[in-house]
Order: C-alpha cells, then structure tokens, then sequence
C-alpha cells in the first residue's frame, strides 16, 4: 500500500506541476527569452508589446540582431555614428555587391576618413518592431560590425541604458 502511495504522490506532483507551467506558460516564454537573451545578447528579450531590450555582451558593447530586407544582420548599437553603416560582408549578404555600389559620401570616422554608398534599407525588423524607409550607408572599407547610428535611434520612441540593458521603445 505504501508503494501505491508513493507512485500516486509522485503523478500528483507531475500533474501539478505541469498544471502550473500550463496557467503561467505566457510568463515563462518571457522567462525562456530572458534566459536565451543572457547567452545570447544580440537576440534581446520583448518587454513589453512595445519595447525590446538587449544586456550588454561580454565586452560591454550593446548588439543587436536585426532583419534586414528579410535578412539576418547583427548590429552594434552606436549613439556616436550619425548613420546606419551596414559592413562590407553583410552588404554582399544584402545582394549589394561592390560592382553595383556607388561610394558618394565621406564620412570622419575615430579610424580616419572614409567613403560609403548610400542605400535605402526597406525594412528593417527588431523583435515585434518594423521600420521602412530607413537611410544608411555601404561602407568601403572593412568593419567587424554594421552600426544602428543615430538616425535609427531618433525614429523611436525613447531608448535607455540601464543596469548594463538598452531598451528600444518604439509607439505603440
């Protein structure tokens, strides 16, 4: 009888627990995104229907994965850069191969002068947010990373660093 007991309380404790996950499993996605956005930064995690937010990486730097005209991209964030700056490699992900680029605008930049073709990215998709008709510009010379300047952040609603965080927050 004892051994009945023990199995009928062990199911008991399985069907209450999955009772459990099953009434909070609209939270624990936000958990699971939070966990996964810890691993991966870039990834962010959806805070609220219009806000999104990404922890700093390892070396401090705030990146964020993007899709790009349907095309996966990983971007630093960069208040300093005045224009989306999409790298060299990531521009031949895009289609936009050199041979059909042309370099019209100068840019200063900490690493000297450099040339970049403008381009007009149609849609750009972070988490649960679309932008259209974004400017940005192809840039010559090699770069680790594509830049969000400050013409991505000033179409948002408000963006904050706090606690080693960025949150987007884009209208509702």
């Amino acid at each position: 009888m004892a051994v009945k007991a023990r199995y009928f309380s062990i199911w008991a404790g399985i069907i209450l627990l999955a009772a459990i996950a099953y009434g909070y499993r609209h939270e624990l996605a936000g958990v699971k995104a939070r966990v996964v956005a810890a691993f991966a930064p870039a990834t962010g995690f959806q805070q609220a229907s219009n806000a999104i937010s990404f922890p700093a990486s390892s070396d401090g730097h705030f990146y964020i994965r993007a899709l790009v005209n349907g095309v996966p991209l990983i971007f630093l964030a960069d208040t300093g850069a005045t224009h989306m700056v999409i790298s060299p490699g990531d521009a031949e992900k895009l289609g936009l191969t050199p041979d059909r680029l042309r370099y019209d605008r100068v840019y200063e930049t900490a690493n000297g002068v450099v040339r970049g073709s403008t381009i007009t990215i149609d849609d750009l998709e972070i988490g649960a947010f679309h932008m259209n008709d974004l400017m940005a510009s192809v840039n010559e010379a090699p770069m680790r990373n594509s830049l969000l300047g400050m013409n991505f952040f000033n179409r948002l609603a408000s963006y904050q660093v706090k606690a080693d965080v960025l949150t987007l927050y884009w209208p509702q």
